[in-house]
């Protein structure tokens, strides 16, 4: 990769976010990892892609995108992807493979170029009041 990709996980599984961690860094990712929406939201950094569960604790991941909407490229990563919302850029379900997380980055890489290599960050971080 030309950009040093930064990727923010959030899921309350901690098998999942193992995983998940191992396959993006595999690619060269550099990985931050939460257990649930809320310090998604609060998590201090510049981050090209969000991996969310859809189905966690106090914040959901679909309530984290809902809060985010256009300004990050969102990937849901769930076993239930029945409804989910369109805020989400990409959807991977569970069990996934490999091959489904490249193919994230680069929708994700392919997102950042058209959208001026915008990430997302602290400046651009919605509360939870809102």
């Amino acid at each position: 990769m030309d950009h040093q990709f930064h990727v923010l996980i959030a899921d309350d599984h901690a098998v999942y976010r193992r995983l998940l961690t191992a396959v993006f860094e595999s690619f060269g990712c550099i990985v931050t990892s939460v257990t649930d929406g809320a310090e998604a939201l609060v998590t201090p950094g510049q981050f090209d892609l969000i991996c969310l569960d859809r189905h966690m604790g106090s914040v959901s991941g679909d309530e984290v995108a809902a809060k985010i909407g256009s300004a990050a490229f969102l990937m849901a990563c769930t076993s239930d992807p029945l409804g989910a919302p369109a805020d989400f850029n990409v959807l991977v379900t569970k069990p996934f493979s490999c091959a489904d997380i490249y193919a994230a980055i680069e929708s994700a890489r392919i997102w950042r170029a058209a959208n001026g290599a915008s990430t997302w960050h602290g400046s651009a971080r919605p509360s939870l009041a809102a």
